[in-house]
């Protein structure tokens, strides 16, 4: 920019002077109350500052409206570069073009039951020529697309739509009778489905053949908050094991799996006490209009109350474990990128600093041979590389082979995931800040894009072939599962999970730094 600092620092202050001062808050301490008043000072500073742009003023008031928003409402000390907003705007671009593509081909598409639309391809191919490769593409999908022969998904939003019961089966006379869990649905109850689970997971049943016991017909003193089921799938999903031998039978071609979501915070005493005081206190809103005495509704609200028993008078024994209290003044924020997968930064809130930092490969490291798992990264990557060249040969000669490499990948994503959260545990942070993985894979590669138009300029063809590349690796981890496993795991000791937008940095560990601050100044 060509004007003086001091041009800039008094165009400022004048913005400053003209902006109308924001109301004082009147709650929590004097320090928060700073802070979020100055939030709200730079929120309406912004507003004013797009608003003064789009006035249309001179030259030289539009200019220090870009700096300022380009900086943060603020005078910057260093030079700008300009490679890096433009790189920043090829991004924005390819992230704005890819956006676009994706909202024209998602048209809501159903399945095709009488075989209309495949007729009307293979007529289309039978008497006509395409006249683009695309529209060849479109009428090939069309002819191949297989249809799933399996019936859609029943969701169950609420638990009170499952009955859950224990049936006695004889075994004979010297041998005592087998008590099997069994459940009836909402508009099947005809039915009895018969559960088969591992060991692992038998517990859980269990707690749901007791919960219901109490909740059953609404007489019991129990809440349905404080169900551990919190809602069901009832699902068909084909039989992959290498020992099943394809009959043409679907009700044997076929098992069905029954998917449950369970409140983890309802597994001990003082989640299920958390739970039912929060219950308490919504009940006592004092914005709610007290109800007449007499109607529905108050018999309603006190039937919900009398209902929420104390723990001591809970008829399931449950175990105690002691609540999680993490330190206020830190935070643990975790960013998700191409290389490395992940990098975690434990801020100090208070001067706004980041403790250290840990890199994928100093999470996977430890000292114990038994524990190291540093070797996985490696022998993942070798394994794609291996897989990549196999499946590139089979192509060439039209065949199509398929490698399994989700085991490994789903293992590694579950010990990053231990780790990060035995990291968040010892170092007792108040929170886990997590970057949303919706858009994240779009604006990765955005990023990827507008680097390979800087890097490699004047040839296109280049440029694809180099963010291709790129891209491959992109594709190669799964990001939405590594952030639902740390999301389960921290659930289970109590740590809490926040997610922001994601944003992109210069470098991983800045963006860890940055999403944890974004989530303190946010709350």
């Amino acid at each position: 920019m060509g004007y003086s600092k001091e041009v800039l620092q008094s165009v400022t202050d004048q913005l400053q002077v003209d902006q109308p001062k924001p109301p004082p808050s009147a709650q929590g301490s004097q320090q928060r109350r700073e802070q979020s008043d100055k939030i709200v000072s730079k929120r309406q500073m912004k507003n004013r500052l797009f608003q003064l742009y789009d006035e249309s003023p001179p030259l030289i008031i539009r200019c220090v409206v870009v700096h300022l928003l380009k900086n943060g409402c603020a005078v910057s000390e260093k030079l700008e570069k300009p490679e890096r907003y433009q790189q920043m705007h090829q991004s924005k671009q390819e992230d704005a073009k890819r956006l676009e593509e994706q909202l024209t081909s998602r048209l809501p598409k159903g399945r095709d039951l009488t075989d209309e639309t495949f007729l009307k391809a293979l007529e289309l191919l039978t008497y006509q020529i395409p006249g683009s490769a695309e529209e060849l593409a479109q009428w090939k999908a069309q002819l191949l697309r297989e249809p799933s022969p399996l019936p859609y998904p029943i969701l169950y939003g609420s638990n009170d739509d499952l009955t859950w019961f224990v049936e006695e089966r004889s075994r004979g006379k010297s041998k005592p009778p087998k008590q099997q869990i069994c459940v009836k649905f909402n508009g099947l109850s005809k039915h009895v489905f018969r559960v088969q689970c591992d060991r692992r997971q038998h517990h859980h049943f269990q707690r749901f053949v007791q919960d219901w016991e109490v909740y059953k017909h609404g007489k019991g003193p129990i809440s349905g908050s404080l169900l551990l089921l919190r809602t069901a799938s009832l699902l068909w999903k084909p039989a992959h094991q290498s020992s099943h031998q394809y009959t043409g039978n679907p009700w044997e071609d076929n098992y069905l799996y029954l998917h449950c979501q369970i409140d983890t915070q309802l597994l001990t005493q003082e989640g299920i006490e958390q739970k039912r005081q929060k219950k308490l206190k919504s009940t006592q809103n004092p914005g709610l209009s007290p109800p007449d005495a007499a109607s529905q509704v108050a018999k309603q609200r006190q039937g919900s109350v009398n209902r929420l028993q104390p723990i001591e008078q809970y008829p399931i024994p449950l175990p105690s474990r002691k609540p999680y209290e993490g330190q206020p003044h830190l935070i643990l924020g975790v960013s998700l990128a191409l290389q490395p997968p992940i990098t975690l930064a434990v801020v100090d809130l208070q001067s706004k600093q980041a403790l250290y930092y840990r890199s994928t490969r100093q999470l996977l490291k430890t000292t114990d041979a038994k524990t190291d798992q540093s070797h996985l990264l490696r022998r993942r990557k070798i394994q794609q590389q291996r897989h990549s060249h196999e499946r590139h040969k089979a192509l060439k000669r039209d065949h199509y082979a398929p490698y399994q490499e989700a085991n490994l990948g789903t293992y590694l994503n579950q010990v990053l995931a231990k780790r990060v959260v035995d990291t968040a545990y010892r170092a007792q942070v108040s929170a886990i800040v997590l970057p949303e993985t919706k858009g994240l894979r779009d604006k990765l590669e955005a990023q990827l894009r507008a680097r390979a138009a800087i890097k490699i300029v004047g040839s296109v063809a280049a440029q694809k072939r180099y963010a291709r590349a790129a891209s491959l690796r992109l594709h190669h981890w799964s990001y939405n599962q590594l952030t639902e496993q740390i999301k389960s795991k921290a659930a289970k000791l109590g740590i809490p999970v926040e997610f922001v937008p994601t944003l992109v940095a210069d470098s991983p560990q800045e963006t860890a730094r940055d999403l944890a601050l974004f989530a303190y100044y946010r709350r």
